[in-house]
């Protein structure tokens, strides 16, 4: 496998697809948090200091710019600038607040930006319809990319070795 090697456009398509369809669920419960967060009744952790509190109209802004970006990057439409304006929104959430941090939004941000750099809308998408299918370029984002993921798959699987889950414990606590 080389580094610099050109990626498939239609591969690159397929995971922007679904890396959009699993950024639009996570809308729901991320919004919820925006929005309790808003509420001047709650404590707020911000991770600088000089950070602007949340209030209820930034919140819905930052909501707003994470459902026209994602539904954008999605069907491909302006790809390039959906998905920067995807990153930030997602990056700008993840900021916000310390209690908005969750693994899932911070691998969505580094996703979304490598889909992003690797031109995931050459095809499969309004812009390929637009102007034409076209080879996406470079292939370090997609082997950052795949870098990423087995990171993620190969600390999942190493977690689970240890002597409670392989005995089956943790299974059968959740089969019953």
């Amino acid at each position: 496998m080389q580094v610099a090697a050109p990626a498939q456009a239609r591969a690159l398509a397929i995971a922007r697809m679904g890396v959009s369809v699993a950024i639009l669920l996570e809308l729901r419960a991320s919004a919820d948090s925006l929005l309790r967060l808003a509420d001047p009744a709650y404590i707020r952790t911000p991770y600088v200091e000089w950070a602007p509190g949340l209030s209820e109209p930034m919140a819905w802004g930052l909501i707003g710019l994470w459902l026209a970006s994602v539904v954008a990057f999605g069907i491909g439409w302006r790809t390039r600038v959906a998905g920067t304006v995807l990153t930030l929104t997602l990056a700008a959430v993840l900021l916000a607040d310390q209690q908005l941090y969750s693994n899932h939004l911070y691998l969505m941000v580094l996703v979304t930006g490598l889909l992003t750099a690797g031109d995931a809308g050459a095809a499969l998408s309004v812009d390929a319809i637009r102007d034409g299918e076209r080879s996406p370029g470079a292939g370090w984002p997609r082997t950052l990319l795949r870098a990423q993921v087995s990171i993620v798959y190969g600390f999942a699987a190493l977690s689970k070795v240890n002597l409670t889950y392989l005995s089956g414990s943790v299974v059968a606590s959740y089969l019953r």
